[in-house]
């Protein structure tokens, strides 16, 4: 019997069934107990009949549709390797994500290289020999005041920050600054400090940010002013750590290398309190160049 046959013989054989049990139904309105028990006890041993009928036949139809031309068989084993292939199988590889890793460098490090901040990288721009790095520092500088201002380059040209960074691609930025806003409102010091931050990286894509950690001040200095204060100063710098994401943005605590200990700067390091000794300045350029980030 080909398959069409086949097809037509189920259908015959589900009409004749129908037919009975609606033959069951009007006895059973007719109130006839022993024809309708001889008719149901025929209607249950048919049923079984056509079901097995109906079981052992291929769903070529459906077969058709999913896979034309394809045997039975075949459609058994290509749904067992679907149900069986690894999820790994069907995701789009990743694309790979460059690594950044701290090590040590050079000075050459900073030739590609721009330091933003106040008095303290002004001292380290003088005394610290950065090599070929660019500087837009000033005595006072802050949030506030950063795209207002004026800057002399390496070159002796003066140029505002955003003309600066429209006009030069760096590979490095630096940028240390708070300690003259701490009389400030400290949210919205914080949000001055942010939006600096994505102006400048929506200026400079491609370089890599460090973010540096304010100096303490002495001890002595500290416990006299409740707004200069090294509590207002870890505050501070804690709030810029957290702008940091060790891809792109790192944040640098350079405290560690003049503190006393107990979270102060050391008094042998300063003669102000507040900014340390000009012979100093290498060894914070150094120790900048021990904490370098390189992309793998």
């Amino acid at each position: 019997m080909n398959e069409t046959e086949t097809g037509r013989c189920s259908y015959l054989l589900m009409l004749m069934l129908s037919i009975m049990v609606a033959a069951l139904v009007w006895l059973s309105v007719h109130e006839e107990p022993k024809r309708r028990m001889e008719l149901q006890a025929k209607v249950e041993l048919f049923a079984e009949e056509v079901m097995q009928i109906v079981r052992k036949e291929p769903s070529m139809e459906t077969t058709e549709k999913l896979h034309p031309g394809m045997l039975e068989e075949e459609l058994v084993v290509l749904e067992s390797e679907e149900e069986t292939m690894e999820v790994s199988d069907l995701e789009e590889p990743e694309e790979s994500v460059p690594v950044r890793v701290m090590g040590e460098a050079d000075v050459m490090y900073f030739d590609d290289a721009l330091f933003i901040g106040d008095s303290r990288t002004v001292g380290l721009s003088e005394y610290g020999n950065l090599g070929n790095a660019e500087v837009a520092a000033d005595t006072g500088m802050s949030v506030y005041k950063i795209f207002k201002k004026r800057f002399t380059l390496r070159s002796g040209e003066e140029k505002m920050l955003e003309e600066l960074l429209a006009e030069r691609q760096f590979g490095k930025i630096y940028i240390m600054l708070g300690i003259n806003e701490l009389g400030y409102d400290f949210e919205h010091t914080l949000g001055k400090y942010r939006e600096m931050l994505s102006r400048i990286r929506e200026l400079q894509p491609d370089a890599i940010f460090f973010l540096e950690a304010n100096l303490h001040i002495t001890k002595k200095k500290s416990e006299n002013s409740d707004i200069y204060s090294n509590a207002s100063i870890d505050r501070l710098n804690q709030a810029v750590g957290e702008l940091a994401d060790g891809e792109t943005v790192f944040y640098l605590d350079v405290n560690e290398l003049f503190d006393d200990g107990e979270g102060n700067l050391a008094e042998e390091y300063t003669a102000d309190a507040a900014h340390i000794l000009a012979k100093y300045y290498p060894d914070w350029t150094n120790w900048l160049l021990r904490h370098a980030v390189f992309v793998e």
